[in-house]
Parts: C-alpha cells; sequence; structure tokens
C-alpha cells in the first residue's frame, strides 16, 4: 500500500534551496507534490525530478478563496484536500490555520 503524498507550497521550497538543501525533502518524502501556481512562485529553481507538479482535479474551493491567500498556498491546501495528503509544508499563519481547520497535517520548514 502506498503513503498518501506530502503537498508543499513554496515557502519550503525556495527557502531549502536558498541554503543547498533542497535533497533534505527527497530524503525525508520520496515524492513531493505542488500545484502549478507553486510552480510559478519557485521559478527559475529548477525542480529535481522528485517534485511533481499536479494540477488541482477542481477549482480552489470557496472555503479557500474566502482565507484571501496568495494562489500557492490556495492551490496547495486544494490539492492537499483532494489528495487526502500525508502532509501539507506550510509557514504561513493563515494558511497553516485554514490546513488544520480542514483536518490536514502541517508541518513547517523548520519542522522538516
Amino acid at each position: 500500500m502506498t503513503q498518501p503524498p506530502v503537498v508543499s507550497n513554496s515557502s519550503a521550497i525556495i527557502a531549502l534551496d536558498r541554503i543547498g538543501q533542497l535533497e533534505l525533502l527527497s530524503e525525508l518524502f520520496t515524492q513531493l507534490v505542488v500545484p502549478p501556481a507553486v510552480v510559478r512562485e519557485v521559478a527559475p529553481i529548477q525542480l529535481p525530478s522528485w517534485v511533481i507538479e499536479q494540477r488541482l482535479a477542481q477549482p480552489v474551493g470557496p472555503h479557500v478563496l474566502r482565507a484571501a491567500l496568495g494562489d500557492g498556498e490556495s492551490e496547495a491546501i486544494s490539492l492537499a484536500v483532494e489528495l487526502r495528503a500525508r502532509w501539507i509544508i506550510l509557514d504561513d499563519r493563515a494558511a497553516r490555520r485554514l490546513a488544520q481547520s480542514l483536518g490536514l497535517p502541517v508541518i513547517g520548514t523548520l519542522g522538516v
């Protein structure tokens, strides 16, 4: 049986790339799934093959839109809900609160 995926927002990817530790994520998680908005936000970082871009099956829901988060956070939370993610990596306090209220297990860059 495969484990549910781990979904990430851009903040952890950018921070770990800046300190040369992006590979740390691959050591902890076999695969990292990110929505298209996160791919746009981390550009020009070349994402490794173990980071998988996945589009949302449904548009971002109204409960996420009302939170007035950034595109990356909104799509990451929506994708994590759709995929029933094992973890979602978020640093923004409002995004973390929303994700937790939706029953998502949240971890931040420092937690990684």
